[in-house]
C-alpha cells in the first residue's frame, strides 16, 4: 500500500512555524505570501525559522521567480531540504533554462532545487507543466511542484483537472521523480489532491485564519491533517 502524502505548511515567521508544528505538519516551508505565489522570505526570516524548527521537520524555502530571485545567499543554508523556484514569465524567454541552471549552481546542492510547474501556466506566462517536468528530469532533480500562480483564480483543479494531474504524476514517476501538489487547496479540492497520491500536499490558505495572507493556526493545520488521515484509510 503506498504511503499517504505528507503535509507541507508554508509559514512566514517563527510564530507560524510553531503553530504548524503544533498542528501536525510533516514539513515546514518558508515563504512570504505578500510577494506572490513563491515569494521569498528575507534571509533573516529563513534563518530564524530554521532555528525554531531545529531539525524536528524537513524545511524548504521559496526563492521567487527565475528572473527575480533576490540576493539571498543560499549557500548559507545547507540544512534546507529543498529550494523552490518559479518560472512565471519564462515561456517565451530563450535563456530561461540557462538561468535556471545558473541558479542551481548557486545552491549548496543541485538536487535541492524544485522547479514549479504552474497549473495556470498561460496566465503566468510560464512553460507548460510537461516542459517543466522534462527540464527537471534533464537537470537530475528529484521533485516537481505543481502549484498555481494566481491565487485569486480558484484552486489547482480549476487550472488542471484530475486526469491531467494524474497523467503528470504518472509521467514523473516514470522518470523517477515525485510530485508535490499545491494551489489554494481546501475542502473537496484538498481531498481530491490527496486521492491523486502525490508525495506531499502543500497548504497555506486552508491553514490560516483570514486566508493565505493571514496567520497560520494550529487547529486549522490539525484539521488538514485529519483530511489526510481519512484519505489514507480509504
Amino acid at each position: 500500500m503506498p504511503r499517504p502524502p505528507k503535509l507541507l505548511i508554508s509559514v512566514r515567521s517563527t510564530a507560524e512555524a510553531r503553530a504548524a508544528l503544533a498542528g501536525g505538519a510533516d514539513w515546514i516551508d518558508i515563504k512570504e505570501p505578500n510577494r506572490g505565489s513563491l515569494g521569498a522570505a528575507d534571509q533573516a526570516t529563513i534563518a530564524d525559522v530554521m532555528r525554531e524548527v531545529a531539525g524536528r521537520r524537513p524545511v524548504s524555502a521559496a526563492a521567487g521567480e527565475w528572473n527575480a530571485t533576490g540576493d539571498i545567499n543560499w549557500r548559507q543554508f545547507p540544512e534546507l531540504a529543498r529550494i523552490k523556484l518559479g518560472l512565471a514569465g519564462g515561456a517565451d524567454e530563450p535563456d530561461v533554462w540557462r538561468q535556471v541552471e545558473s541558479f542551481a549552481e548557486r545552491l549548496p546542492r543541485r538536487e535541492m532545487l524544485v522547479l514549479t510547474a504552474y497549473a495556470d501556466y498561460s496566465a503566468a506566462r510560464a512553460p507548460c507543466p510537461a516542459d517543466v517536468l522534462d527540464q527537471s528530469d534533464r537537470l537530475g532533480l528529484e521533485i516537481l511542484l505543481v502549484d498555481t500562480f494566481d491565487k485569486s483564480a480558484g484552486t489547482l483543479f480549476d487550472a488542471l483537472d484530475a486526469d491531467q494531474l494524474r497523467e503528470l504524476i504518472e509521467r514523473a514517476h516514470g522518470v523517477g521523480m515525485e510530485v508535490v501538489l499545491a494551489g489554494s487547496l481546501s475542502g473537496e479540492a484538498l481531498t481530491a489532491a490527496y486521492e491523486l497520491g502525490p508525495v506531499m500536499i502543500g497548504v497555506r490558505g486552508a491553514a490560516c485564519r483570514g486566508g493565505r495572507k493571514g496567520e497560520i493556526d494550529a487547529e486549522l493545520v490539525a484539521g488538514v491533517s485529519v483530511v489526510a488521515a481519512r484519505c489514507a484509510q480509504r
